[in-house]
């Protein structure tokens, strides 16, 4: 996560993908690597990570980490229930 704070996303995404994989009932090891899923792009594997987080978010002491997740899941859920942009 420090990585990830610090600009190093793709460097960060080495060390959460199997921390995710080994606390998968951490809610905020799940929303850290869905971070950084969104901040590569990779919106629909940052929702499913979003989810995967919002499932044990009574576990989270933390208002704002548990706002940060619902928000974070609404604002993908939106994305991905709107038309795709067509061109001419």
């Amino acid at each position: 996560w420090i990585l990830f704070r610090s600009g190093q996303t793709q460097e960060a995404l080495g060390y959460l993908e199997p921390a995710a994989e080994g606390l998968p009932n951490d809610p905020s090891v799940q929303f850290h690597l869905g971070e950084v899923y969104y901040a590569l792009g990779r919106q629909q594997e940052a929702l499913a990570q979003m989810r995967r987080a919002e499932k044990n978010i009574d576990q989270i002491r933390y208002t704002n980490l548990r706002e940060a997740i619902r928000s974070r899941v609404a604002e993908l859920e939106n994305a991905a229930a709107e038309p795709a942009l067509q061109t001419d």
